[in-house]
């Protein structure tokens, strides 16, 4: 979150390495996938937050996180894909749940996820 991919993705091969079974594994590739963004890797940053959002145990903002990458990356059919997914799981996500679970430090990221949630259809606060 706080915008320094390479040294995450240092840690996170580690971590991956040493737990691969972990039940927060989920975690851990779309933390991959993050890292990607904050190095503007597209492809891979869209790649592991799937891989998160695949993974069992992912909650729903994992696949708003899967959603929002793909949009930012121009990958339209996975983005509505991911974005479907995260309604059906969670008819409250919104923009505001979003950034409340990943605090993304760098401003121009900030904006670049809240853009594409927002043209994803996210409202910016849950409806409840």
């Amino acid at each position: 979150m706080s915008g320094n991919g390479n040294t995450a993705l240092d840690g996170l091969g580690k971590a991956i390495s040493l737990s691969p079974l972990d039940p927060f594994l989920y975690a851990m590739f779309s933390a991959r996938g993050i890292a990607h963004f904050h190095l503007d890797e597209m492809d891979d940053a869209a790649h592991w937050a799937e891989q998160g959002a695949r993974t069992p145990g992912a909650h729903y903002l994992i696949s708003a996180f899967a959603a929002a990458i793909n949009e930012a990356a121009g990958n339209q059919d996975k983005a509505q894909y991911w974005a479907r997914e995260t309604r059906a799981r969670r008819k409250d996500a919104s923009i505001e749940s979003f950034f409340t679970a990943f605090p993304v430090r760098n401003p121009a990221k900030r904006v670049e996820l809240h853009n594409s949630l927002s043209r994803l259809g996210f409202p910016e606060q849950g409806q409840t």
